[in-house]
């Protein structure tokens, strides 16, 4: 599994949020003096219809320690360039497209990988 994906995946578990939160998070959002992760309200699900977007404001997480070795170590790499040579600004930048964040159904797979027992080979599915 990929490190970006396994850092996504440990932000799930042990910050309690959302995969939309998780891969929108820019290095921006990320405040390793105060350990804090900032949800900012374009990433939160919030109903558009009802006064909770219009009243919606960033909120803060604490960054656990479990989360927070991997999240430094994640800043501390080469940062991903995007197509005019600038560093992308998410903490999760594509692999196929560094203009954007990762696809909202990669951690979702990754999930899925985790808990996916292994066969051994002549196995059946089920």
């Amino acid at each position: 599994m990929e490190e970006s994906s396994k850092l996504g995946l440990q932000l799930l578990f042990y910050e309690g949020l959302r995969i939309a939160e998780a891969i929108t998070l820019e290095w921006r959002d990320v405040d390793f003096a105060e350990k804090t992760l900032s949800v900012r309200p374009e990433n939160q699900k919030l109903t558009l219809a009802l006064a909770q977007a219009k009243s919606a404001e960033t909120y803060v997480v604490s960054l656990s320690t479990r989360a927070e070795a991997p999240t430094q170590a994640r800043a501390d790499e080469e940062p991903v360039l995007d197509e005019g040579g600038k560093p992308a600004p998410w903490m999760f930048a594509s692999a196929q497209s560094k203009t954007k964040c990762l696809p909202d159904k990669a951690l979702g797979r990754a999930m899925v990988r985790l808990w996916k027992p292994e066969r051994k080979e002549g196995q059946s599915r089920c």
